[in-house]
């Protein structure tokens, strides 16, 4: 094969040939190397190392409220019971509902501290280790603006005790040892209510402080939407509908004898069709 190259190269070849020297070790230099011919293995070139996986963020998980309910003015005072058993906070919130913040007065009536062995507490007497509230002061036995705390059905002269706030609001409270339960009621204060429309706000007890971003508002016209079964049952409670509406005959009525005209169907649509 050398001669052969050579000579296509018109290079002399020599008279005895060209002379070529391999050896075994040549022979077995650029083969691959396969178990049991006695070749050295090349070694696998180790992979490079995986970074370890991130864990993923945690968001932070909302408490699960014991009670929650959207209160408006035509619901009055909302009784309230909650278990509390094991608990060592308590947090009163009251946020904006469906109709935005606006005129979200709110008062939490006879909040009330029970114990094991049925001693009850008035919560006012409690010291408050944290509140805010969207608009005025927390009021103790006043409401939001430091009047009297009532609800337009209050009969006449007379007032109600508890804590009086206005959406978004938060109370919290370390609890006495062996509290076992808080009883109450919650309604919109007079002082929303006569300012017109729905007031409605969605009234909540926790036994740890809710995250930040609960209490942020969501603006005037800002609505709190939360669907299922509870939302559902809030939004019918008081749905009242309407009395039967019986339609006017229209000129496509098979009682109607004439081809409608432009002028009857301007009539119809007015309500005063007379086929």
């Amino acid at each position: 094969m050398l001669n052969a190259i050579l000579w296509s190269a018109k290079i002399d070849v020599p008279a005895e040939g060209v002379i070529s020297k391999v050896t075994e070790e040549d022979l077995k230099a650029n083969l691959d190397p396969k178990p049991g011919q006695g070749l050295p293995e090349k070694k696998p070139e180790p992979k490079p190392a995986v970074a370890p996986a991130k864990p993923a963020a945690t968001s932070a998980v909302e408490p699960k409220a014991l009670f929650r309910r959207e209160i408006g003015k035509a619901d009055g005072l909302v009784e309230v019971k909650v278990d509390l058993k094991g608990a060592k906070e308590l947090y009163l919130v009251v946020t904006e509902g469906s109709d935005g913040i606006a005129a979200d007065w709110t008062d939490w009536v006879e909040p009330t501290l029970v114990t094991a062995d049925g001693k009850r507490t008035k919560l006012t007497e409690v010291k408050i280790k944290k509140s805010s509230t969207g608009w005025g002061n927390i009021g103790i036995n006043r409401n939001v603006s430091g009047g009297t705390l009532r609800l337009e059905s209050t009969p006449a002269g007379q007032s109600l005790q508890g804590f009086g706030t206005h959406s978004n609001s938060l109370i919290g409270f370390d609890l006495p040892e062996g509290t076992v339960a808080f009883e109450g009621k919650v309604g919109i204060d007079e002082g929303g209510t006569k300012q017109g429309g729905q007031n409605k706000i969605v009234a909540r007890v926790f036994t740890s402080e809710p995250p930040a971003p609960m209490m942020a508002s969501k603006g005037t016209g800002g609505a709190e939407k939360e669907y299922g079964v509870q939302d559902a049952q809030d939004q019918m409670r008081g749905f009242k509908t309407l009395r039967a509406w019986r339609p006017r005959s229209s000129p496509w009525s098979p009682r109607s004898r004439t081809r409608p005209t432009s002028t009857s169907i301007r009539r119809a649509a007015c309500g005063r069709w007379n086929p």
